[in-house]
């Protein structure tokens, strides 16, 4: 735990360790660090002891959303401006509908730049001439409603949990379904730690920006990725 990382747990949420202090969902809501005050070398791995318990997050991952997109500064911002303006978003509780209490998910969440290049390729709603679009938050049309949250949810892996620890790779279900009802899916190349490219539908690439994701919630991860995905 000397160097910095995420880890599962058998819980199926991930712990992210860094200088030999660790934190789980829970405690990244409670700003509190456990720190390792001990270890004792086994047969099969390392024991670390701690000076806190590992706490399990209460907070659904709309709030984590809301605390990384709020300040203007931020990467995750245009990608929260447009969830917190959709037909998907519940301001009071800060739900995302189709997002389940007790389920696992993983967001993919594109930098302001992606979102930008989104806008101009038509995938979310903006106003002006390409390529100096500007993106349209709320819109008022329900055909751009319904554009930004199938945007959304084609960005949210639906019922797997997945951090950049070089563990599972694969191709995964989103949350988003085709008129026909088939899903839509993304590949996940996760082979190696701190590297995570992303594949969608239409043979593009995303890569995770790593020093910006694997923001700890309620059984799911939140990761910045450095283009937008397309599932037609």
């Amino acid at each position: 735990l000397a160097g910095s990382g995420v880890a599962m747990s058998y819980s199926g949420e991930f712990i992210k360790y860094s200088a030999n202090t660790v934190v789980a969902a829970g405690n990244v809501d409670a700003a509190n660090v456990a720190n390792v005050v001990a270890t004792k070398t086994a047969k099969n791995g390392t024991v670390y002891y701690l000076d806190k318990i590992l706490q399990f997050g209460e907070q659904v991952p709309g709030v984590r959303l809301e605390i990384l997109g709020t300040p203007t500064t931020s990467q995750f911002y245009n990608f929260f401006q447009y969830l917190k303006s959709s037909t998907v978003w519940n301001a009071t509780t800060k739900e995302i509908v189709g997002v389940a209490s007790g389920s696992f998910y993983t967001f993919f969440v594109p930098n302001n730049a992606a979102i930008v290049a989104a806008v101009n390729a038509g995938q979310l709603p903006g106003t002006g001439t390409a390529p100096n679009m500007v993106p349209t938050f709320n819109p008022t049309s329900l055909a751009d409603k319904e554009k930004v949250a199938n945007f959304i949810y084609y960005h949210i892996l639906n019922k797997k949990n997945i951090g950049s620890d070089g563990q599972e790779s694969g191709t995964f279900e989103t949350l988003y379904k085709f008129p026909n009802g088939d899903p839509s899916t993304i590949f996940v190349n996760n082979s190696v730690i701190n590297t995570v490219t992303l594949g969608d539908m239409m043979n593009r690439t995303a890569n995770m920006v790593v020093a910006s994701s694997n923001n700890l919630t309620n059984r799911a991860t939140i990761h910045l990725i450095d283009n937008y995905l397309r599932k037609n």
